[in-house]
């Protein structure tokens, strides 16, 4: 288990340190999702109560796109680099080389979101209550559902040639659950309406992230491999 631990924080600070030269992720990450609200609050007015009615929906759009363009980005640089043949070459678990990929992706992620998140209140004018704790456990479950999903798909997309476009055909289709259900969450708390209608969302959220989780742990030996 110490082992394990180690190789992850390893793993992990080899990301955090690669992407703290490069910036590459990250800046894709919250330039694109900048980009559409931005583009979305131009088109309702911002005093509208349309606006705000609409703001989950264009949240999740915006945390949707730019995460299948980010994390392909965080895949293929490896790829370029020829990082991951020696990762695969080395004694690590490929499940160990997996769960540190989809951790880092997820910092990046949250990060990301931490960043763009009080711009996106500030531009639909949304309420106080929006800010909340519940709100974030949202935000991080569905982040994850994205980074798991997201990780495994880099890395069948990272062998493409037109890598851009073969993640988010693979990724989003497999993320529809993930998306409504974040999406509903959200709008249960944007609305103020009864915690128990946000249960069932946060157990689908929590269902989805651990199925696919499993999933693409087991699948993602076979996928490096080849």
């Amino acid at each position: 288990m110490n082992a394990v631990c180690r190789h992850l924080a390893a793993l992990i600070g080899k990301d955090l340190r690669i992407e703290s030269r490069s910036k590459d992720v990250v800046l894709t990450l919250i330039l694109f999702a900048l980009t559409i609200v931005v583009i979305f609050n131009f088109a309702f007015d911002a005093d509208a109560e349309q606006s705000r009615s609409a703001a989950p929906g264009i949240l999740w759009a915006a945390i949707a796109f730019s995460s299948s363009i980010g994390l392909g980005r965080a895949f293929s640089r490896e790829q370029e680099e020829g990082c991951i043949f020696a990762l695969v070459l080395s004694p690590i678990d490929p499940g160990v080389l997996y769960s540190a990929k989809f951790l880092g992706n997820l910092i990046f992620l949250v990060f990301c979101e931490a960043i763009f998140l009080p711009i996106f209140w500030i531009l639909f004018d949304l309420p106080g209550h929006v800010l909340q704790p519940m709100f974030g456990l949202v935000l991080l479950l569905g982040s994850a559902g994205f980074a798991a999903v997201g990780t495994l798909f880099s890395a069948i997309a990272a062998e493409s040639r037109a890598r851009e476009l073969m993640l988010p055909i693979l990724m989003l289709p497999v993320l529809v659950p993930v998306i409504l259900a974040a999406l509903n969450g959200t709008r249960v708390l944007f609305d103020q309406l009864d915690r128990a209608d946000l249960l069932p969302w946060i157990k689908l959220l929590v269902g989805f992230d651990l199925i696919f989780f499993v999933i693409c742990f087991l699948l993602y030996p076979y996928i490096v491999g080849e």
